[in-house]
């Protein structure tokens, strides 16, 4: 199973899992939210092995545990480890860059 993480535009985090080797009558194709945002647009997402970060249109980001889908039973679930707001994004200005690192999460505007 291949799984990919997008957001939305109402803030959403969601994981969209594709099965290639599901039998015909199955659905290979599902989408699941693993966040409910707040009205805040998801401009940008990087992903680590075990955590996520997005950064947001209000100015604000944030860093996500990422469970393993294959082993992790609460697999569908995302809990926000830290959010900060970030006070050098101005009024107009977009996120254009995240990365994320084992201890580290570095946002680009």
């Amino acid at each position: 199973m291949r799984r990919f993480l997008v957001g939305d535009d109402l803030g959403n985090i969601k994981a969209v899992t594709y099965s290639p080797d599901a039998a015909q009558d199955d659905v290979k194709t599902k989408i699941k939210t693993l966040w409910n945002g707040s009205s805040n647009a998801v401009q940008v997402l990087a992903a680590f092995p075990s955590k996520l970060a997005a950064g947001f249109s209000s100015g604000s980001a944030s860093v996500f545990s990422l469970p393993n889908s294959d082993t992790e039973l609460n697999a569908d679930l995302l809990e926000e480890v830290c959010s900060w707001k970030e006070t050098r994004l101005k009024e107009g200005q977009k996120y254009i860059g995240l990365d994320l690192s084992e201890k580290c999460a570095s946002l680009s505007f």
